[in-house]
């Protein structure tokens, strides 16, 4: 575990994607915001990488909880990282949708994913349970730590709340 970064999801994107000349016999993917095109050949050479992002997202579920990995911890913030190893994810027969485009609105307006195709993912979940990410405030979209800890590190700062 720990190999999925949003560096990596990038960079393995990055090596996938097709560019204009060679959308031809590329596979298409329908994203959350654009559509992809993959050289089917890049996206088998790096298909053990992707398959080893979803043994770490492991089971799916709503497209913003993505972003937290099995071990509960947040490994972006970024839902166009999301959107590119759902693509990926797609584009090598990792992922799919639950619902049509259509039926997004129902949720908010993004899917939720199934992650197939990961045999080995039925391994993950009886040897260890997944863990819920701790309860985040947010703001704007990033999470960022629970009240009562800023307080903490605000006395222990000497800040306003310090005792004098």
């Amino acid at each position: 575990m720990g190999y999925l970064t949003a560096d990596r999801v990038n960079e393995v994107f990055n090596a996938c994607i097709s560019i204009q000349s060679e959308l031809e016999g590329s596979t298409i993917v329908e994203g959350i915001l654009s559509r992809f095109g993959f050289r089917p050949e890049r996206i088998q050479m790096h298909k053990e990488t992707i398959k080893s992002f979803f043994l770490e997202v492991g089971v799916g579920g709503p497209f913003s909880s993505l972003c937290v990995d099995t071990t509960g911890k947040m490994w972006t913030d970024s839902h166009m990282v999301i959107e590119r190893l759902v693509c990926l994810g797609l584009a090598a027969g990792y992922a799919e949708y639950t619902s049509a485009k259509s039926e997004w609105h129902k949720s908010g307006g993004l899917p939720s994913i199934k992650i197939t195709g990961v045999q080995e993912l039925k391994e993950v979940r009886k040897s260890r349970p997944l863990r819920k990410p701790a309860l985040l405030r947010t703001k704007g979209s990033i999470a960022v730590e629970p009240a009562k800890k800023m307080v903490a590190q605000d006395k222990s700062k000497g800040g306003k709340n310090a005792k004098k």
